[in-house]
């Protein structure tokens, strides 16, 4: 059993969290309550370097977008699978509508019949606008005599992987290459001899491409652990409770038979959201979050390699829900602020599949991480808001909590209500409290309702 505690050392994830903010000095701070720290006031200090900064404090309350949003909420991707008749995988379509919207490579893992494809199918077609190539069992040569109509697709979907290379002879070199390429941010080449042979054919598949897949783990095919850390690895659920939830659905299904027309409403705001994060640019996720929850990230071999998995998947977070969250723009940069809700959310989405694949590469060695106290969790996010959450320009460094004070008090008091800090169940659409003080000195450590993917 490994444990984060037992590790001593340089704490690895300082360069991560550099890229967020500049770590304060080492200090004690007492434990106070939530209500105290909402209604506290920061000490705003005079700086004239801001004065030649373009500055503006677009608060949650009056979102200004150039698309016209119908507000998303945690539980809208699930209401969408339920009308895909897509069963209990609710974490898993949010993580990879999510993630693929902020074009994030993925692979989609499962023993044969667990409905890797049928989910992913249900999922790409919110993506059809931006343009998908399927790659199915095909040789080198016809992946590449494919490169016109493939580059004007943003995503490629490869069902099945282990058959999309199923030559052997093919592993290292054509399709693997192809993949190690575009997954790298490179252009995909491939030089060959005429049908003439009287001269060369080049070929590029263009760089920016999204690589989307499917792969059965009980196949002999292994794709090599170089490919492997370029993916976001995802794994649908095999339990038995998730396999009686699919039986008692098929059943209820065919004793309550729905013959009504599908209401259009979830998947058209759902398609318009996704095509709104695919043309952002010069966005930015600010977590103030992070510095405490570095401490679920295990220090275990191969963590480095697969961190930015976890660090790009709360910007995509908060890219995908920008329009809901606060935000601010500096020199027509915009930032957008993660909540509290945020962090608790992708931690119980995506933390098993983290540990999962961290786990594989350590001889399948349990791998123990704190339980996290969001109470803490909140403390301490809201200073690191205040006081050290900072953004570096070409004219200098930008301190938000003296900035922006304004974006900040709205921040912290859109995430509570009466005291608590609230999110919406993502598989039931309810109300849960995540930590909070309903009386002065009565704290709620743990959420009332704990999460399980």
């Amino acid at each position: 059993m490994i444990n984060r505690e037992e590790i001593n050392g340089k704490d690895l994830f300082d360069s991560v969290l550099g890229i967020y903010f500049n770590k304060p000095e080492t200090e004690v701070v007492e434990e106070v309550k939530i209500k105290k720290i909402f209604n506290e006031k920061p000490k705003v200090k005079s700086n004239p370097f801001y004065e030649g900064v373009k500055i503006k404090e677009p608060l949650r309350e009056e979102p200004q977008h150039i698309f016209n949003h119908s507000e998303l909420d945690e539980h809208s991707i699930t209401k969408y699978m339920k009308r895909c008749n897509i069963v209990g995988e609710e974490a898993l379509g949010t993580l990879i509508t999510v993630l693929l919207a902020d074009k994030n490579h993925i692979i989609l893992e499962g023993m044969s019949g667990t409905g890797k494809t049928y989910i992913m199918d249900g999922i790409l077609k919110l993506f059809d606008p931006l343009g998908i190539y399927e790659i199915q069992l095909t040789s080198k040569q016809a992946l590449w005599q494919q490169t016109e109509e493939i580059n004007s697709n943003q995503y490629i979907y490869i069902p099945e992987l282990q058959k999309a290379v199923a030559d052997k002879s093919n592993r290292s070199s054509s399709i693997i290459e192809f993949l190690k390429n575009i997954t790298e941010g490179k252009d995909a080449k491939r030089i060959v001899t005429n049908s003439t042979r009287d001269g060369i054919d080049s070929y590029v598949i263009e760089k920016g491409k999204t690589i989307v897949s499917t792969i059965a783990k009980e196949n002999d095919f292994k794709y090599d652990r170089e490919t492997q850390r370029r993916f976001v690895i995802l794994e649908t659920d095999n339990s038995l409770e998730h396999i009686d939830n699919i039986i008692n659905n098929v059943v209820r299904k065919n004793i309550e038979l729905d013959l009504s027309l599908k209401d259009e409403t979830i998947a058209k705001n759902l398609m318009e959201r996704v095509q709104y994060v695919a043309q952002l640019k010069e966005v930015y996720v600010l977590n103030p979050f992070l510095n405490y929850f570095k401490n679920m990230f295990p220090v275990v071999e191969k963590t480095q390699s697969y961190l930015n998995h976890y660090i790009n998947l709360f910007s995509a977070w908060g890219k995908f829900f920008e329009p809901e969250r606060t935000s601010f723009t500096i020199d027509e940069k915009k930032f957008v602020m993660l909540d509290l809700k945020d962090n608790f959310n992708i931690y119980n989405m995506y933390q098993s599949h983290f540990i999962k694949t961290l786990e594989s590469f350590n001889g399948g060695t349990e791998i123990k991480t704190p339980v996290p106290d969001w109470y803490e969790c909140l403390n301490d996010g809201i200073k690191i808001a205040r006081e050290n959450l900072s953004v570096k320009i070409d004219k200098g460094i930008v301190n938000v909590g003296d900035t922006f004070s304004g974006a900040i008090d709205s921040w912290i008091k859109n995430q509570s209500q009466g005291g608590v800090v609230y999110t919406t169940d993502f598989k039931t659409g309810d109300k849960v409290a995540i930590c909070g003080t309903y009386a002065p000195g009565k704290r709620i450590t743990n959420p009332a309702y704990l999460l399980k993917c």
